[in-house]
């Protein structure tokens, strides 16, 4: 049960789930004023489909801040995505832990999660996180990984607030069609 009601939708509605079931997430953000919902939904899509980070990375990143925020849906979504994008079990496992300085992560993938740890519990990542990201990847994409865990956050905060349910299916895993230039 959720902590806050979903509102009432229109029954033609579409999202982000199998088929274009719309995902409890996107219900509750209906809440939000229409513009809000969209530039949300749009932020959020760009973070999955439109990035450079590659998918195995950027889902690292979105299910490590999903277990430091004690995320269930966030976990349930994005582990089954992470899956998919070639994630194995044991990174999954070690993303759970309090330290990711163990576990079979490559020097990359260390680089990373000690920056989302150093981000999400700090805000300001220490130099030494920073310069440990910047031997592995351009600015561009540490700003991307900045951009993925603040929207994640935003996300789990969301989500644990409203008390959001997991879905009895997962997000889809085809990217959605670029959306019309107008």
């Amino acid at each position: 049960m959720t902590r806050i009601p979903y509102p009432s939708l229109d029954p033609n509605a579409t999202g982000a789930g199998p088929q274009g079931q719309i995902l409890n997430i996107q219900k509750m953000t209906k809440h939000l004023p229409e513009a809000i919902d969209r530039a949300f939904g749009t932020f959020s899509g760009s973070i999955l489909w439109r990035g450079a980070l590659p998918a195995d990375l950027r889902e690292l990143i979105i299910v490590r801040v999903g277990n430091l925020s004690k995320s269930i849906y966030e976990l349930h979504h994005h582990e089954a995505f992470a899956r998919h994008v070639g994630v194995s079990e044991a990174k999954l496992e070690g993303l759970r832990k309090i330290d990711t300085a163990s576990g079979p992560f490559s020097p990359l993938e260390h680089a990373v999660l000690v920056f989302v740890d150093e981000v999400v519990k700090n805000v300001r990542p220490s130099d030494a996180a920073l310069e440990g990201l910047q031997k592995h990847m351009p600015i561009g994409q540490i700003l991307e990984v900045v951009a993925a865990v603040g929207c994640y956050m935003l996300v789990c905060r969301l989500l644990e607030t409203t008390g959001v349910q997991p879905d009895p299916v997962t997000i889809g895993f085809t990217p959605p069609s670029p959306p019309a230039r107008t």
